[in-house]
């Protein structure tokens, strides 16, 4: 984290007894394959495949708890 940090791609901020670090999109890459890119499109691309890898809620079929139904 402190490299990323001295490097300028994140921030820290502290919260009390908490550590908030924030990501600069504006970072560039350092490799050169990368010049002239940004690190905040590749974040929000690998964000928006997390989301659609995410199930969302789901809708249990729910039976009351008793065992078998009936006599």
């Amino acid at each position: 984290m402190a490299d990323l940090e001295a490097a300028g791609y994140l921030t820290r901020t502290r919260i009390g007894r908490r550590t908030r670090y924030t990501v600069n999109p504006e970072s560039p890459f350092r490799h050169k394959a990368q010049e002239g890119l940004r690190v905040g499109p590749l974040l929000d691309q690998l964000t928006a495949m997390a989301d659609a890898d995410t199930p969302g809620p789901q809708t249990a079929r729910h039976q009351p708890a008793g065992g078998s139904r009936g006599s």
